[in-house]
């Protein structure tokens, strides 16, 4: 995102030095959190006078995404009993608990999640992304824990998932004995969102980057609160999504280039010179 962050105002320097050719209010944004609690995001949405159009800076390769999918995380705690490994049988292993609660939510994401569909983006995930349990080689751990990631698609209740997840991984796991189950309150509650491709923006933009069809993205971002907000929102920027959280993340130096040129030409086309101040 730094890479289109550069381009922005690479864009809106040009843009200074154009007077003539647009006319209107740009913001150029700097947001932080946004793969966390999005308080940068949901900061200026509150601040701002609500604008007629949004862009979002993500690596698209200079393509048109008019929507993504949302997120919800939690985290799933089994409790057992603690006890010498030298006699296991005298507490109750929260890991291997956590085993079968693993399984069990893996076959709930390929026998329900896989269900919940959407002609665009395909179906609802989730992913187990994260776990820790146990205090000592030696000992039969007391505690285990999950963190669990789904992707909600636009329309998608966060919290009838949330719920029904809760539901079915305790009927399931009713026959696992002397272990306590608990579902920490969502970290991270993020809606999908999707604009028309028929919408003013969604049309502008892709005669801008010459594309005949709008996109939609499987990722989560800061679109969807702008979305939120009832704002025309695209996601556009240089680079590959594929490289993204890599080693070697990087964006090629002629893409920023012309990243930066199709942020201007988007700017000048949406707030033309003879129209009325936005």
């Amino acid at each position: 995102m730094k890479g289109p962050l550069a381009c922005m105002l690479a864009a809106a320097w040009q843009l200074r030095q154009q007077p003539a050719t647009w006319k209107g209010t740009l913001t150029v944004a700097c947001v932080v959190d946004e793969e966390y609690r999005f308080r940068g995001i949901l900061a200026l949405m509150e601040e701002l006078n609500k604008p007629d159009f949004a862009v979002v800076g993500e690596p698209t390769s200079l393509r048109v995404v008019r929507g993504c999918k949302g997120c919800l995380r939690f985290a799933v705690r089994a409790h057992g009993r603690a006890a010498h490994s030298a006699h296991p049988q005298r507490g109750r292993n929260a890991i291997v608990a956590m085993a079968r609660a693993i399984l069990e939510l893996n076959s709930f994401f390929d026998e329900r999640l896989s269900k919940i569909r959407h002609p665009d983006f395909g179906c609802s995930t989730g992913s187990i992304g994260l776990i820790e349990g146990g205090s000592g080689i030696n000992i039969v751990p007391e505690n285990c824990s999950i963190q669990v990631d789904i992707r909600l698609l636009p329309g998608q209740d966060a919290n009838e998932t949330y719920q029904e997840i809760q539901t079915a991984l305790r009927a399931r796991l009713g026959s696992v004995k002397d272990v306590e189950w608990n579902f920490d309150p969502p970290s991270v509650v993020d809606a999908g969102y999707e604009i028309s491709a028929d919408s003013e923006l969604v049309r502008q933009a892709c005669v801008v980057v010459c594309m005949k069809e709008s996109e939609v993205a499987f990722y989560s971002c800061d679109a969807s609160k702008i979305a939120a907000k009832s704002v025309p929102c695209i996601i556009l920027g240089p680079g590959n999504i594929a490289a993204a959280h890599t080693a070697d993340e990087s964006i090629a130096v002629d893409e920023m280039s012309s990243g930066a040129e199709v942020y201007v030409r988007l700017a000048q086309v949406l707030m033309p010179p003879d129209s009325q101040p936005r």
